[in-house]
């Protein structure tokens, strides 16, 4: 069995199902029931779906979704490999939701869970700050130079790619604010729209590789935080 596969799940109960805390954590671990927190956040968001990342931990995304389509994801698992995160999701853009890498470690990990059950208004606050922060990405004129750097963030992250010494990567003029780039920018990557110069010829004496779609959710999770993170050192203005 492969050791990245990736499943998807529709039920509470299946997430349930592996809501296990591994044996290898130590006795200061302290566990954050994913189910608990879509439970609090209902009946103002619905739990839709799921993916479970890899087949050798617990590693897991949630997906819900309120009356008017605004959609959340949270990261969570039960043995040490993802901390627990919260997410506005916007087309391919995830905003944090105040709640972004909560580690399974002392009191802010014991009292959580609670916490958020007495201040689920508050996580709705951060909801409507996240969603005026994707206006302000779609208002805002994108710097020739952040599509570099963007471009760069996006195609530098994954690891094992064979080596190649230019990207072939057409992106319309049309795409000039800073969401319509990133937003094409990461779908383009996803779906394995772009050329790869290589170094060397391939096994087929090409010097041209096509890109290929996206099979690792984790590493899309991996590339749009790194893009954030970016944005909020380069332009804080924009999460004003």
């Amino acid at each position: 069995m492969a050791v990245t596969k990736y499943s998807t799940f529709d039920t509470i109960e299946e997430l349930e199902a592996f809501e296990v805390i591994a044996g290898n954590v130590s006795e200061k671990y302290v566990p954050i029931y994913t189910s608990e927190i879509i439970k609090i956040l209902e009946p103002e968001f619905k739990f839709v779906s799921g993916e479970k990342y890899y087949n050798f931990n617990s590693a897991h995304t949630v997906f819900l979704e309120n009356t008017d389509g605004t959609k959340i994801a949270i990261s969570n698992s039960y043995d040490r490999t993802r901390a627990f995160s919260a997410f506005l999701v916007h087309d391919e853009i995830r905003i944090p939701l105040n709640l972004d890498r909560q580690i399974h470690l002392g009191g802010e990990a014991a009292l959580l869970t609670e916490n958020f059950r007495e201040n689920k208004n508050e996580f709705f606050i951060a909801i409507e700050h996240a969603k005026r922060v994707v206006k302000n990405l779609q208002d805002t004129e994108i710097p020739e130079d952040l599509k570099e750097e963007i471009v760069d963030i996006v195609y530098a992250i994954p690891k094992g790619r064979k080596a190649f010494i230019e990207l072939d990567l057409i992106i319309a003029d049309n795409y000039k604010s800073v969401y319509s780039f990133i937003n094409t920018c990461i779908s383009r990557y996803i779906s394995g729209e772009y050329n790869l110069v290589l170094e060397a010829k391939n096994k087929d004496g090409e010097l041209i590789r096509k890109g290929s779609k996206l099979t690792s959710r984790f590493v899309k999770l991996q590339v749009t935080n790194a893009i954030y993170t970016h944005l909020f050192k380069t332009m804080p203005e924009l999460f004003i």
